[in-house]
């Protein structure tokens, strides 16, 4: 099988599982784990606020917000949507963020994964110099060091693209909790 451009979900559901991520890229039909549910009752407009309300008082800057728009890097093959991207109107910054369900959570590196995969695809997609990714819950938001995890990202999508081509199941996480939250483990060849 042959991807033109890996999308964004995949990567951070590869990081999440890498069994997980070929049942998903296989389409097997079974309903998504939570962590992937959008956020229910609060509008991205609220989340948008926040940071505008942010980006002004740390950079004295306006900004232009864009609600789920499709972001791409053909540098490293990926497509994704992100929830918030909100360019500056001197076009030299845009703000990404990641809008997660849950009140209170660890910054968990399948999370940190994702915001870098957008802060990279913003980044070409916009043609900005400077990206600052967030990740916010309705408790708080806290900015990811997104370039620090591009190594990581390169190394993920390398992966993908090399599972995508053999099609060769993947040894899972092996993580307890996320095998009996995973909704696949029923098929799994490598449940517990």
């Amino acid at each position: 099988m042959t991807v033109a451009e890996i999308p964004a979900s995949l990567i951070k559901e590869w990081v999440w599982c890498p069994t997980f991520a070929w049942f998903a890229t296989l389409s097997v039909e079974e309903p998504l784990p939570p962590h992937t549910l959008e956020p229910e009752a609060w509008d991205y407009h609220e989340v948008a606020e926040e940071l505008l309300t942010y980006g002004r008082a740390l950079h004295g800057k306006e900004y232009d917000v864009l609600v789920k728009p499709t972001l791409k890097s053909r540098t490293l093959g990926i497509k994704g949507v992100a929830d918030l991207v909100m360019l500056s109107e001197d076009g030299e910054e845009a703000l990404v963020a990641e809008v997660k369900t849950t009140s209170a959570w660890a910054l968990r590196e399948h999370v940190t994964l994702q915001l870098t995969a957008y802060a990279v695809m913003t980044k070409e997609t916009y043609g900005v110099r400077d990206v600052r990714a967030y990740a916010v819950t309705r408790c708080w938001c806290v900015e990811v060091n997104w370039q620090a995890h591009v190594p990581k990202l390169i190394r993920v999508v390398r992966e993908l693209k090399d599972m995508l081509k053999t099609e060769e199941t993947p040894r899972p996480s092996h993580d307890g909790l996320r095998c009996a939250a995973c909704p696949y483990r029923g098929l799994c060849p490598y449940a517990p």
